[in-house]
């Protein structure tokens, strides 16, 4: 039997736990000639998650649970779990049930024909606000005119199967910021998709608000660029050959034409205009500094406190 490990970061899920293991247990228990195991990942929840998922597991055993030290974020979350992964795939979706499921069976029908990655595409937005469906557009529109010859597919989450060697090479890179999203269209493996209609939950609250979002389109873009880098660079040329044009201007009027200068207020357009544009600048340069700040350091970004598991070693320090 091939082996296929779920990977299921949670984090305040008390809500929908229940619910979740409900629906993914009845899928697995449909799907013959596979062996499953499902990896969830707490990550530092401060409600009753560890709870609930520490009870499941002493009902299933095919339930694994990695408890981190605490509350690290998705993205660093995921890289633990992916860590702790031993099957021939890796399935990686939410306790939330957006991800629904039901796409298990379909995924590994993909996956047999060859494929080492298999998204989940949500075929609609049509229940995202229009802030929402346009943030997302800006964002999928802007990370691929960035990323050169690496291609984010647009409304594709972490809802995705991987292959083992694929997970391997995830696992070996030696950068701490990572965003799945990105990575794994850059190692260029073979393809394809299914399409979903992402539900809404069926209980709790989301903790993906715009702040969120525009942090992982951030963290996003400086990972798989540094165009951004190059472009304030023309800009800052362009804005200097602009001022230096139109100080020319000032001194042949106030030589030539007599007409002196003396409009308070446009200078100190011209000094907040530049003074903006130069901010905006370093504040882009500040990101990708700081991620050197934080590579440089090589901490890792995650801990495990404990992880509760039918393998011979429980606890793990990463």
């Amino acid at each position: 039997m091939k082996k296929i490990d779920l990977v299921v970061p949670a984090y305040n899920e008390e809500a929908v736990i229940g619910l979740f293991f409900d629906r993914v247990l009845a899928v697995i228990d449909g799907i013959k000639d596979y062996s499953f195991n499902v990896i969830m990942v707490n990550d530092g929840s401060r409600d009753q998650t560890l709870k609930l998922l520490l009870a499941a597991r002493a009902r299933d055993p095919r339930i694994e649970v990695v408890d981190l030290s605490r509350n690290f974020g998705h993205e660093a979350a995921l890289a633990a779990g992916l860590h702790c992964t031993t099957g021939d795939a890796v399935i990686v979706l939410d306790a939330d049930l957006q991800d629904p499921p039901e796409l298990i069976g379909e995924m590994l029908a993909e996956w047999e024909k060859g494929f080492d990655v298999v998204n989940a595409r949500r075929s609609s937005r049509k229940e995202d606000s229009f802030l929402k469906r346009w943030t997302a557009k800006q964002f999928y529109r802007t990370i691929n005119s960035l990323a050169g010859k690496v291609r984010i597919p647009e409304n594709v989450g972490n809802y995705r199967l991987i292959s083992a060697r694929v997970v391997n090479l995830l696992n070996a890179l030696p950068e701490k910021n990572r965003v799945f999203r990105v990575l794994i269209p850059y190692l260029g493996f073979a393809t394809t998709e299914v399409q979903f209609i992402r539900p809404k939950r069926p209980a709790g609250l989301t903790h993906y608000n715009y702040s969120s979002m525009f942090r992982l389109a951030i963290d996003g873009i400086t990972s798989a660029t540094i165009i951004p880098l190059k472009f304030a660079i023309n800009v800052g040329f362009v804005i200097a050959g602009a001022g230096f044009f139109y100080m020319i201007y000032i001194i042949v009027a106030a030589i030539v034409a007599r007409d002196a200068v003396q409009g308070w207020p446009s200078t100190m357009s011209i000094i907040l205009f530049l003074g903006g544009i130069q901010l905006v600048f370093l504040g882009v340069i500040g990101e990708y500094i700081g991620r050197i700040f934080l590579e440089i350091k090589a901490r890792p970004d995650h801990v495990i406190r404990e992880r509760h598991s039918s393998a011979s070693a429980d606890k793990a320090q990463k």
